[in-house]
């Protein structure tokens, strides 16, 4: 539990380790920033989380705000 309430930003948080490495960050109480340039398999990684905000996508610019 030393990482609760620590903030961590995963890049390729869609697949792999980066996906894990989100779930797990989340599980250990951490405020968790996953990026990725692929939106929809995002939201589904956050979708399977309790407290969450959203995905935001960076890739277009215009929605950015």
């Amino acid at each position: 539990m030393y990482l609760h309430g620590k903030t961590c930003l995963i890049t390729g948080g869609t697949k792999g380790i980066g996906a894990a490495t989100v779930r797990r960050l989340h599980r250990e109480g951490c405020r968790v920033v996953a990026v990725d340039v692929k939106a929809e398999p995002l939201q589904k990684v956050v979708a399977a989380l309790r407290g969450v905000s959203g995905v935001i996508d960076v890739v277009r610019t215009a929605r950015v705000s």
